[in-house]
């Protein structure tokens, strides 16, 4: 017996090893191919082909000099759009209030600098994560907490202690299963008027990551099924749970190349008007 055979075997000894091992190859497999495709691969790049676009966010993203972050270089143009309005706070009863951010997925701890920077010195900005060692992050003004993004219990704690959220930045496993979850449970908890953003859609086509195409229960399928769901006015399809709640608390869904923002807007029943002289 060769001594690879024997490593082999007493590896099979272990539980939950074979499953673990072949989750791993799924996912390394998925990846090298997303990453190697001819399609996407002139994307890889560490520097920009053409100059960037000269949006506030891009602008902030160039000159930063602290911790590591890793961003698509268009996402800055989709956040000038959705988020820049609560630079200088969030609306409320004709006033406005520090913004309540919180981004799912810490890292290395760059993307909360930055968005400090963005939002300003007043929002309350936390970030989570599952790794402990994202804790060497946090700061005064920056407050991260360690846990998952699917554990319901946690997610409620992290809103509890933050006072409630305006805008929910989901950066983290990219998982289906996980940004589901996370959604379910901070969707509701948003504030009337509040976004919440999912990041790297893309992993949506990846069934390494509980993706593929139109692969029901991928992110940017659930999304789709809300657009659905904001027409359950004019249609007579049976809705799911997050259909249903798109048709009477979600203002709009817009979508970008690798995100999808969905703001929370509770509404009635559409109605019509007319008004003024008719022609003939």
């Amino acid at each position: 017996m060769s001594r690879h055979t024997s490593l082999r075997e007493r590896a099979s000894q272990v539980p939950g090893l074979r499953p673990l091992a072949r989750r791993w190859r799924t996912l390394w497999r998925s990846s090298r191919a997303a990453f190697a495709h001819p399609s996407i691969g002139s994307f890889m790049v560490s520097e920009p082909l053409d100059p960037p676009p000269a949006d506030d966010f891009t602008s902030l993203l160039l000159d930063h000099h602290g911790r590591l972050v890793h961003k698509w270089l268009h996402y800055g143009r989709a956040y000038d759009r959705l988020l820049g309005e609560y630079r200088t706070g969030f609306p409320d009863s004709g006033t406005r209030r520090p913004v309540c951010f919180l981004e799912i997925g810490v890292s290395h701890g760059g993307s909360l600098e930055l968005w400090r920077e963005y939002l300003g010195e007043d929002a309350v900005i936390f970030g989570i994560d599952v790794d402990p060692r994202c804790a060497e992050a946090g700061r005064d003004d920056l407050h991260i907490r360690i846990g998952s993004q699917a554990d319901e219990a946690f997610l409620r704690s992290v809103v509890k202690e933050m006072g409630g959220v305006d805008i929910v930045l989901d950066d983290g496993s990219h998982i289906a299963s996980h940004q589901r979850t996370s959604f379910d449970v901070l969707f509701p908890l948003l504030t009337a008027g509040g976004m919440y953003v999912v990041e790297d859609l893309h992993t949506s086509y990846w069934r390494g990551w509980g993706g593929g195409f139109r692969r029901p229960g991928a992110f940017v399928e659930v999304a789709k099924s809300m657009v659905d769901g904001m027409h359950g006015w004019y249609h007579r399809i049976p809705l799911g749970p997050r259909s249903r709640l798109a048709k009477t608390d979600i203002g709009s869904i817009s979508f970008f190349d690798s995100i999808v923002a969905i703001e929370k807007k509770p509404h009635d029943r559409p109605c019509t008007i007319q008004i003024g002289t008719p022609s003939f």
